[in-house]
């Protein structure tokens, strides 16, 4: 296990330290789902998060209603329409 501290920045960013980006090989521009449960911050890599399993996740409902929020974003900047199916 490794273990940093960082702080958060006046825009809302957190810079996760060099040893455990090292440790967790994670990527330059990296997508992550950010969790808040019981006064704590949960950050999973997007991919990861693609392979879990609904029924022993807690987790799993929150990440599907996330990738959902973030189509409907994506769709709305490019200019498109979406329709009530679209978003439920």
């Amino acid at each position: 296990m490794e273990i940093g501290i960082t702080k958060l920045s006046t825009k809302g960013q957190i810079v996760i330290p060099n040893n455990i980006r090292n440790d967790l090989n994670l990527a330059d521009n990296e997508q992550f789902i950010v969790i808040s449960e019981n006064d704590e911050v949960i950050l999973r890599r997007v991919k990861d998060a693609l392979h879990i399993n609904r029924k022993q996740s807690k987790h799993a409902e929150d990440f599907i209603r996330a990738m959902r929020h973030d189509k409907i974003l994506h769709e709305m900047e490019k200019g498109n329409e979406l329709s009530a199916d679209d978003v439920l």
